[in-house]
C-alpha cells in the first residue's frame, strides 16, 4: 500500500507512534516532524501562555524532555482527527501522570498534529517539572531570569 493509499486512521496512527517516540527518545527533530507549521502547543502550567509553531514548540519541548525522563504510554483514545495519551514520567524523582490531547488535520496525504494540550498531576511533579522546564527554556532563549 503506497502513502496516498492509507486511510486517515492509518496516517493519524503512524503519527501519534511518531509523537510518541519522539518524546520517549527526547527527538525533538522527530516530533517536528509530525507537527504541522502552525501547531499550537497549550501548556499544563498557565492559560496565558500559548506556544506556537515548530520553533516555539521545538524550544519548549527540547526543555521538557530533557527534564521529563522515563515516559510510558499505557492508554490511548480517540480517532484519526483526536486522541488522548495517558502516561506515566518521572522528573527529578517525583512520579508524574500525564494527558496529552492531540488534535490531528488530514491535508492531502499527509496527517499532522495541529494542537498538544497537555494536563499534568500530581501537584508536587507539576511544580518539579516547572521547576526543571523553566531554566532550561530561558537558557534556550538566551535568558537566566524573566
Amino acid at each position: 500500500m503506497t502513502a496516498d493509499q492509507l486511510t486517515d486512521l492509518e496516517r493519524a496512527n503512524a503519527v501519534v507512534r511518531a509523537f510518541q517516540t519522539a518524546c520517549q527518545t527526547a527527538d525533538v527533530d522527530l516530533l517536528l516532524t509530525v507537527l504541522a507549521p502552525e501547531a499550537v502547543f497549550r501548556s499544563p502550567l498557565t492559560m496565558l501562555t500559548v506556544f506556537t509553531g515548530h520553533r516555539d514548540i521545538g524550544d519548549l519541548m527540547a526543555a521538557a524532555l530533557n527534564t521529563v525522563k522515563g515516559i510510558d504510554y499505557h492508554t490511548e483514545l480517540g480517532d484519526e482527527h483526536t486522541r488522548a495519551l495517558f502516561s506515566t514520567a518521572r522528573v527529578d524523582g517525583q512520579e508524574i501522570e500525564e494527558v496529552a490531547l492531540l488534535r490531528i488535520d488530514h491535508t492531502g496525504d499527509e496527517a499532522r498534529i495541529t494542537e498538544i494540550t497537555l494536563w499534568v498531576r500530581p501537584l508536587p511533579g507539576a511544580t518539579a517539572l516547572m521547576n526543571g522546564i523553566g531554566p532550561r527554556l530561558l537558557r534556550g532563549l538566551g535568558r537566566t531570569r524573566m
